[in-house]
């Protein structure tokens, strides 16, 4: 199944090790570190236009991070009910 996470991007929903609201993640020190990883690695997009609610970790053959602009609640409601628009 697929779902889209913002700015015409669909990815497979069987590829997220998890959705992150961004600003629970501020509180949290591993923000930082899981954000600097993958931006050292050039494995994060950021779609969100400067509006950033949720950080989406996929594994596909890499771990990719995408920083988008739709909540995490939001997206997986999306996943549970398999709409993929």
């Amino acid at each position: 199944m697929f779902v889209h996470i913002g700015n015409n991007i669909i990815i497979n929903s069987n590829t997220i090790l998890g959705i992150y609201n961004i600003d629970s993640l501020r509180e949290n020190n591993k923000y930082q570190e899981i954000i600097n990883d993958l931006i050292g690695k050039d494995n994060i997009t950021d779609i969100s236009n400067n509006k950033q609610k949720s950080l989406i970790i996929v594994k596909d053959e890499i771990i990719k991070g995408f920083i988008t602009n739709i909540s995490s609640v939001t997206i997986a409601k999306r996943i549970k009910e398999k709409n993929f628009f």
